[in-house]
C-alpha cells in the first residue's frame, strides 16, 4: 500500500499539494473512502489575494475534472459554505466578505468526475485594511442582514476615493482604492455577484470581486447613475445636446450590450410631446441651458421599465418602457404631464428613486422651495384623477444638508436603506420607519449610490 499527502503552508496564504496515490488498497482521507484504482494529482492553492487582502482565492489544477465547495468560519462567524463550482480540471472559488486581520478555518471538498472525494482542512489569515480608508462609526439598534457595495466619495484634498463592501455590522469586508482624482457616483453588483460596476465620470469600471484585472468601459457623456438589467446588460444616463438659439443639454438612457454594442433606449429630445414641450419652446433659451439634468436611473424587473428624475429647468419624473422606448408616463408639479404631483412642498432638487410598485415610489429630495433639509418623499399615483400625492417618511427629525447625490434602496428584508451622501451618513429603517442601523464616515467622506444584497454568493 502506498499513500502520500503533501502540504506546504506559507505565511501569507497556503499552497497545498494533494497527492492521492492508492495502489492495491482502499484508503480513507478525512472519512472519505477512495477507490483503489484512483491515481489523481490535485494542485490545490489557498491564498490571500495580493490586490485585495480581504479576499481568499481557492484554486486547483487536476488531472481529472473536479467539482468543489469551500466551508469556512472564524471565531466570531458561523459556517458559510460556498455554492459548488462547475466540473472542471482548472477552477477557482473565491471567498468574499471576509473581515480584516482575521484567522479563518476552512474545509475544501473536491469530488472528481468518478465520484472520488478529497477533503483538505486548513487556516488562513486575511490582510489589513488600507490606511487610506476612512473610519466608520456604526450604531446598531436592531438586527440587520446582508452586504452593501458603497462608493466612498471624498471632498477635494481629503482622503482617497474607493469602493467598499460593508457587512451587516457596518464593517469593511472588501475594498478597492480608486485614483485620487476619481469621483465615483454609483456602484452596483452584477447579477452573478462576480463584479462591481462603478460609475466614475465618463467611464464605468468593471471590478472583479476576486481581485482579477479591472476593465474600463468608456461611456462618452455618461453620468451619475447606472443599473444592470436582465441579460447582463448595463444601462446608464447619457448627456444629449441639441442646437436651438443656444445649446440645450438633456438626457438619454443607453445600454451596453454583452457584445459591447451601445443601444440608445430613450432620448428626451425624441419625446418632447410627452412633456407638452414644442421645438419653439426650446428657442426661447438664449444661453446654454441644462434642460433636464437627470440625477437617477432605476430599473424595475417587474415590468421591464426605467424610472428617471429631472432637476433642471424641467423638473419631474418619467417612466419608460425598456423594450419599446416609449414614455409610459410623466409626472410634474406643473400641469400638462401625465400626472400632476401635489407635493407637500415644491421639489427643487431630487436624486435617487426606489420603486415600491407601479403606483408608488420613494424619492430622495435634497432641496425644496421651502427648505434645504434633505428628506425622503413617498409618492403615490392616482390614475383615476391623473394626479399624484406625496408625504415625508424619513428625514424630518433633523435637518441634514445633502448638496450632492442621495441614495435609496428597498431591501429584501422589507427595510429601507437611505444614503445621505454628502452628509456622510448611511441609515437603515425597518418597515415601521424605525432606525435599525446608522453608519457615519469621518470628515471629508461621503457615500455614493449604493447596492445592497443579502448574500455575496449566488444560491441555486
Amino acid at each position: 500500500m502506498f499513500f502520500s499527502l503533501n502540504k506546504a503552508i506559507h505565511t501569507y496564504g497556503s499552497t497545498i499539494l494533494l497527492g492521492v496515490f492508492c495502489f492495491g488498497c482502499t484508503s480513507k482521507i478525512d472519512g472519505y473512502t477512495h477507490n483503489q484504482e484512483v491515481e489523481d494529482l490535485i494542485n490545490l492553492k489557498v491564498q490571500v489575494n495580493s490586490k485585495i487582502p480581504l479576499v481568499v482565492n481557492v484554486s486547483w489544477n487536476s488531472q481529472l475534472k473536479q467539482v468543489g465547495a469551500v466551508t469556512y468560519w472564524s471565531e466570531h462567524e458561523e459556517l458559510i459554505t460556498t455554492p459548488r463550482s462547475d466540473l472542471k480540471k482548472r477552477n477557482q472559488i473565491d471567498l468574499i466578505g471576509l473581515r480584516p486581520l482575521t484567522e479563518y478555518q476552512y474545509l475544501v471538498e473536491l469530488e472528481d468526475e468518478n465520484g472520488e472525494v478529497v477533503e483538505q482542512e486548513g487556516s488562513i489569515t486575511t490582510g489589513a485594511l488600507s490606511p487610506y480608508l476612512p473610519l466608520l462609526n456604526v450604531e446598531g439598534f436592531a438586527p440587520s442582514t446582508g452586504y452593501t457595495l458603497v462608493p466612498l466619495v471624498t471632498a477635494e484634498g481629503t482622503g482617497e476615493p474607493s469602493v467598499v463592501i460593508l457587512n451587516s455590522e457596518g464593517e469593511i469586508v472588501w475594498y478597492v482604492l480608486l485614483p485620487t482624482q476619481a469621483k465615483p457616483t454609483a456602484a452596483v453588483l452584477s447579477q452573478d455577484l462576480k463584479h462591481a460596476f462603478v460609475q466614475v465620470g465618463r467611464t464605468i469600471l468593471q471590478i472583479p470581486l476576486n481581485g482579477s484585472e479591472q476593465t474600463v468601459l468608456q461611456t462618452p457623456d455618461g453620468h451619475h447613475d447606472l443599473v444592470e438589467t436582465d441579460g447582463n446588460i448595463l444601462a446608464y444616463l447619457r448627456y444629449e445636446f441639441a442646437e436651438y438659439n443656444a445649446t440645450i443639454q438633456s438626457d438619454s438612457i443607453v445600454e451596453i450590450l454583452p457584445s459591447g454594442e451601445i443601444r440608445e433606449v430613450w432620448n428626451f429630445f425624441d419625446h418632447l410631446d410627452d412633456f407638452s414641450i414644442s421645438e419653439e419652446d426650446l428657442d426661447i433659451y438664449s444661453s446654454y441651458t441644462d434642460l433636464t439634468h437627470a440625477n437617477s436611473l432605476q430599473y424595475s424587473r417587474v415590468d421591464d421599465s426605467f424610472y428617471v428624475n429631472f432637476t433642471g429647468d424641467v423638473k419631474g419624473f418619467v417612466k419608460i418602457d425598456r423594450s419599446t422606448g416609449d414614455t409610459l408616463w410623466s409626472m410634474s408639479q406643473n400641469s400638462g404631464w401625465s400626472y400632476e404631483l401635489d407635493a407637500v412642498e415644491d421639489f427643487s432638487i431630487t436624486h435617487d428613486i426606489a420603486v415600491i410598485n407601479e403606483q408608488e415610489f420613494l424619492s430622495f429630495v435634497n432641496i425644496t422651495e421651502d427648505s434645504e433639509c434633505a428628506r425622503i418623499a413617498h409618492i403615490q399615483i392616482d390614475e383615476n384623477n391623473a394626479s399624484a400625492t406625496s408625504d415625508w417618511i424619513h428625514g424630518e427629525s433633523e435637518c441634514l444638508t445633502v448638496f450632492g447625490l442621495g441614495g435609496l434602496q428597498l431591501l429584501d428584508s422589507g427595510h429601507t436603506q437611505v444614503v445621505w451622501s454628502t452628509a456622510g451618513r448611511f441609515d437603515e429603517y425597518d418597515s415601521s420607519g424605525q432606525l435599525v442601523k446608522r453608519i457615519e464616515s469621518t470628515f471629508g467622506y461621503g457615500f455614493g449610490y449604493s447596492h445592497h444584497v443579502e448574500s455575496l454568493y449566488v444560491r441555486p
